[in-house]
């Protein structure tokens, strides 16, 4: 798979960022999901539909752990539209005593899935 195939999101306190940007997929195309920069663990939740061929619509992200600060799906074939998800940071405890014990709130993340043929495939048809 070519690192054209794959799109990362990273997940940071500030919300999702993208590479590439904007994250335009298609069917079979990797997503990697990683913590940036943050130790806390985290929700990932699509709602009620997964772009993924897993047909996973949640999962756990955790900063602090070696091997579950990132996970990967493939893209499935039925996946077409856009494709948003909420971040849900899990507590951790505040560096300080007079701090907001209250998770932050972490703005929500969108892939959009199209199936129209790369702008290539679409020159040689009439």
């Amino acid at each position: 798979m070519s690192d054209e195939n794959i799109q990362h999101v990273y997940i940071k306190t500030t919300g999702p960022s993208y590479d590439p940007d904007p994250p335009i997929l298609k069917a079979g195309y990797k997503v990697i999901f990683e913590m940036k920069d943050w130790t806390d663990q985290v929700d990932i939740d699509f709602g009620s539909k997964s772009p993924f061929v897993s047909q996973i619509k949640d999962f756990s992200l955790n900063g602090a752990s070696t091997t579950d600060f990132k996970k990967q799906y493939i893209i499935g074939d039925q996946a077409d539209g856009h494709y948003p998800f909420n971040i849900t940071p899990q507590g951790g405890s505040p560096k300080k005593h007079r701090e907001d014990p209250t998770p932050p709130t972490i703005p929500p993340g969108d892939l959009e899935v199209t199936r129209d043929p790369p702008e290539e495939d679409q020159k040689g048809r009439k």
